[in-house]
């Protein structure tokens, strides 16, 4: 034990303090004996009173102010002890602290994932009742087709036939012709109206319902979409088709639109382009359609694309040799480039017959089926000719911005 944990003990201190009140009391008794050897008759010297105070109050003063410096030292030294205690109580606090912390952000993760969990759980529940009304309502949409097409030996082969026998005109795409076209459809359409709208109500009521479903988000809607578009056959997208161009198809547009369900529709049996492609009598016209198609989906949009610095695009069918180019001049220039000779392209139809058949079929993408009027776009159409090539124009002259029906998933 050190020198100054010993001054702080309480025997050293407790010595220190009896020790002036021993010497206090003995010191008194001596004066008292030697003195006045206790007789109350002498009177009181004064001065060796004085001389008495004088030693105690500085030896046993002496002792005992070093018996409080002794305490406070050892006040001081215990106020320490406590501090560390305190600071080792509180340091062992902050520790259970962070542990609480740690506790709780586990739990927190744990009900972070719990949550995850059960939301999971809610979708896959939501989305297996979804389907149950899906396929449910898809159930009622092939008893429906298949109690249609079991009369008269299909139909809706003969409704698409019926429309177009009220329509004898063979002519590149106006808005005329298009008219004339929905006309037919109406005619036909009031013939038949029980059994149609029957039809049109079941399929429009399974597009709402994908498009309703909160549980799906947009991808997974297209994926039900599709299921739906491939059921339907070449006559019915027909009829869809011609209904969507009428007033009472004017709601179908959106879904239409959205989830590209006239994807796959004939349009080259429609009588615009059927009379040109029998003329053919092989599949160029349906070849050039097709990458027509794809061309535009690909590369239109590029032209409000901000950061596409493409000033052409130019891509090559190598099955009939046919250059196709889109060109951004301030408004969308499509360039088709055939030899002098179509025929060298094996397209056996005249130069006049088949820009018509171009102009058709961009005006079939550009404008029908985005459903713009025609007062909002037009398509300039011209032709260049040199000495072993042809090119064929058209000019895109709108204010509109045109989205190409395409999958976006």
């Amino acid at each position: 034990m050190s020198l100054l944990e010993k001054l702080r003990s309480d025997k050293i201190i407790s010595a220190v303090i009896v020790t002036g009140v021993f010497l206090t009391i003995s010191v008194i008794i001596a004066f008292l004996w030697q003195d006045y050897k206790f007789d109350s008759s002498k009177s009181i010297d004064s001065e060796k009173i004085g001389q008495l105070g004088d030693f105690v109050g500085g030896m046993v003063g002496s002792l005992w102010s070093l018996a409080g410096v002794f305490l406070f030292y050892k006040a001081l030294t215990e106020q320490r002890d406590d501090f560390k205690t305190n600071s080792t109580a509180l340091d062992l606090q902050i520790d259970a602290l962070n542990q609480q912390v740690s506790e709780f952000k586990l739990n927190r993760e744990e009900l972070k994932l719990n949550r995850r969990i059960y939301e999971e759980q809610a979708k896959t529940a939501r989305i297996q009742q979804f389907e149950s009304s899906f396929y449910s309502l898809i159930n009622v949409y092939l008893k429906t087709r298949e109690f249609l097409d079991s009369r008269d030996g299909g139909f809706f082969c003969k409704v698409t036939e019926n429309i177009c026998s009220h329509y004898n005109e063979s002519q590149y795409q106006t808005e005329e012709t298009r008219s004339k076209l929905v006309n037919s459809f109406s005619v036909t359409y009031s013939k038949q109206r029980d059994d149609l709208s029957r039809y049109f109500r079941t399929l429009y009521r399974i597009l709402s319902t994908i498009d309703e479903a909160t549980c799906l988000d947009n991808k997974e809607k297209f994926y039900y979409a599709k299921i739906i578009r491939s059921q339907l056959s070449d006559n019915e997208l027909l009829l869809i088709y011609y209904n969507s161009y009428t007033f009472f198809g004017e709601k179908s547009r959106f879904h239409i639109l959205r989830y590209n369900l006239l994807k796959h529709v004939p349009v080259l049996n429609t009588p615009t382009f059927k009379d040109l492609n029998s003329i053919l009598n092989n599949d160029s016209l349906a070849i050039v359609f097709e990458f027509i198609r794809e061309f535009l989906s690909k590369h239109f949009s590029k032209f409000y694309d901000v950061e596409d610095e493409s000033e052409k695009i130019e891509e090559k069918l190598n099955d009939l040799n046919v250059i196709f180019g889109i060109y951004f001049e301030g408004e969308i220039n499509l360039k088709i480039y055939t030899s002098n000779n179509i025929e060298n392209n094996k397209i056996n139809i005249n130069t006049d017959d088949f820009q018509n058949f171009l102009y058709s079929v961009i005006y079939e993408f550009l404008v029908y089926q985005t459903y713009l009027l025609d007062d909002k776009i037009k398509i300039e159409k011209s032709k260049i000719t040199y000495d072993d090539s042809s090119v064929f124009c058209f000019k895109i002259l709108t204010n509109e911005v045109i989205n190409i029906n395409k999958d976006s998933y």
